[in-house]
């Protein structure tokens, strides 16, 4: 008989070996989800298991503005920025990158279309 996946002895065997929640969710072959790592750290937190060693991350990946800048002379897009940078190129995280490149000053001037204040579209007024 496979033991629960909450059972003290799972977790302390899964835990000791997670890197994180996620990894110790696929540990214990649970689905990967918000409620299930809510679960997870309620019954950790109970059986006293150190997770210590876990590694933490924020929502947002942490980019020095000397990486964006390596990051943005040597590309010619925001898209390239953030693989450059090992990031998704989700609408979100590009503007992110955007927001940060625009507080560190960083000249983005090669980037085609990205610093026009005003949009030149050809247009006629005949129908």
């Amino acid at each position: 008989m496979v033991a629960s996946a909450y059972s003290r002895e799972r977790l302390e065997e899964a835990v000791a070996g997670a890197r994180n929640w996620t990894d110790l969710m696929r540990r214990l072959d649970l689905k990967v989800s918000g409620g299930q790592r809510r679960v997870l750290q309620e019954r950790v937190n109970g059986y006293g298991l150190d997770t210590s060693h876990f590694v933490k991350r924020s929502p947002w990946r942490k980019y020095p503005d000397a990486a964006i800048a390596e990051a943005v002379a040597s590309s010619s897009s925001l898209r390239e920025v953030a693989l450059k940078l090992g990031a998704t190129p989700a609408t979100g995280t590009l503007s992110h990158i955007r927001r940060r490149i625009s507080a560190a000053g960083i000249d983005v001037d090669h980037f085609p279309g990205l610093n026009q204040d005003d949009v030149d579209l050809p247009f006629t007024t005949e129908c």
